[in-house]
């Protein structure tokens, strides 16, 4: 101010230059803060038309805005589908057996059943009806369990027994938490004393073969089960050698054997353990 002042003068016309030249100044910073280009104030105290800063949440691409679905540009990688619940099959009872009221049979899977207790189910094959409960608290280390084949209970806590008739049941094995369901094949039921049909199990474990020896009617079909925990190798003098990973099994139909004793063992256990499969 002092400056043009000295340029222009103390006259009056001097002070109309200076305030000419002010007033000019003054439009100018006006126009230069104008809606376009000055920042607008939010109520936290930060511009809200201001450029996003690099990372932030308003930096982001609008949904739709990105690269096209399956352009494979900067897509983050899928996640996997959570694995769903199914099935397992239950080894014994099998598909066709029989098996007589009043007498001890064993209802036996592979592998211990999971992380979870679980319950045993009798239904009826024909109608897919639960029929009542054989096991209440199948523990998550077992790999079956006994069953008489007199009663089941009417709850799972116990309570009322109910005597069970002849007739083509199957069994479901049912987790408390999130492990598989485990179900049988059709099997039948028949009055105490009449002739069965079993499907015998042979399990390696622990340097030990349970039972030492099985006898069956030629045409049977026996289970070889490995509950260790590395791959045998079931070796015998007349059959073999099959390949038994660990926690899997292998079903030998007796109808290609001829008569007669086998006798037999796996490479892991060799002379520790031998087991007898006796064909009639």
């Amino acid at each position: 101010m002092t400056a043009l002042l000295q340029k222009y003068g103390k006259s009056p016309t001097s002070w109309l230059v200076v305030a000419i030249i002010i007033l000019a100044g003054a439009l100018i910073i006006v126009l230069w803060r104008s809606p376009v280009n000055a920042p607008t104030i939010g109520d936290n105290g930060t511009p809200t038309n201001a450029p996003p800063i690099a990372g932030s949440p308003e930096a982001a691409p609008a949904p739709g805005s990105g690269p096209a679905a399956g352009s494979g540009a900067n897509q983050p990688a899928p996640k996997p589908a959570p694995a769903p619940i199914g099935s397992a099959k239950l080894l014994t009872p099998a598909a066709g057996d029989v098996w007589a009221i009043d007498k001890l049979h064993s209802v036996a899977w592979v592998k211990p059943s999971g992380y979870y207790t679980a319950t045993a189910i009798l239904v009826d094959a024909a109608t897919k009806k639960d029929v009542g409960w054989i096991a209440a608290n199948i523990t998550a280390h077992q790999t079956g369990f006994s069953w008489d084949t007199q009663s089941i209970s009417t709850t799972r806590s116990g309570g009322i027994k109910q005597v069970i008739f002849p007739g083509t049941y199957y069994i479901r094995v049912v987790s408390d938490g999130k492990d598989a369901q485990m179900v049988s094949g059709n099997f039948s039921l028949v009055p105490a004393g009449s002739a069965e049909a079993l499907t015998p199990i042979f399990r390696f474990k622990d340097y030990t073969i349970t039972p030492t020896e099985i006898t069956v009617a030629k045409g049977a079909k026996v289970i070889f089960i490995n509950n260790d925990t590395t791959k045998h190798t079931l070796t015998a003098d007349k059959f073999g050698p099959y390949v038994i990973p660990a926690g899997s099994s292998y079903t030998l139909d007796t109808g290609t054997l001829a008569p007669g004793n086998y006798f037999y063992t796996s490479n892991v256990y060799t002379y520790r353990a031998r087991g007898t499969l006796i064909v009639k």
